[in-house]
């Protein structure tokens, strides 16, 4: 519902399919940072990805969930609807049924652009990626690890296995 700005989506749904589906529209709703991730799973375990500083987590844009019980019903939870489970799905661990279908919030994303940093390992380095993000504008997240460099076709052979920062932005 572009007009509403929710999305409504299966439980087995990736994030890549549900990403493109909402960028038709110009519109996002913030997750991790691989598209083969199950929007239901990284949803619920809270979902850290590229928009967390504009918009929150992925369990923020949770509105509605349906949840199959243990004794077979079938519930529509929100913040009005059963809000013990509503509040349990969204931080409380597992265990309170199976979700089958969410609704989240979708967000205006008019323009978007990132890359990827490999800069070497050392204390410099570091500091420099930590202070680039704590200036950086709050439209813009990064994600940083310390991390033998990755053996991908866009790292040269002779850096394979050498200690990096891998910062995605």
């Amino acid at each position: 519902d572009r007009a509403a700005r929710v999305a409504t989506t299966g439980a087995g749904a990736t994030t890549g399919e549900y990403t493109a589906a909402a960028w038709e529209h110009r519109l996002a709703t913030g997750f991790g940072d691989a598209g083969t991730v199950g929007v239901a799973g990284i949803t619920l375990a809270g979902g850290i990805g590229f928009l967390v500083r504009k918009h929150g987590m992925t369990i923020d844009s949770l509105l509605a969930a349906e949840v199959v019980t243990a004794g077979g019903e079938i519930l529509r939870v929100d913040a009005e609807r059963h809000p013990d489970l509503f509040w349990a799905l969204r931080g409380g661990g597992g265990n309170f049924g199976v979700v089958t279908k969410l609704d989240l919030r979708l967000h205006e994303l008019p323009e978007f652009y990132g890359g990827m940093l490999l800069l070497p390992a050392t204390p410099e380095g570091v500091a420099g990626v930590v202070a680039a993000a704590d200036g950086a504008p709050e439209e813009l997240s990064v994600i940083a690890n310390v991390m033998p460099a990755p053996p991908m076709p866009f790292v040269p052979e002779e850096r394979h296995g050498e200690l990096i920062v891998m910062a995605t932005l």
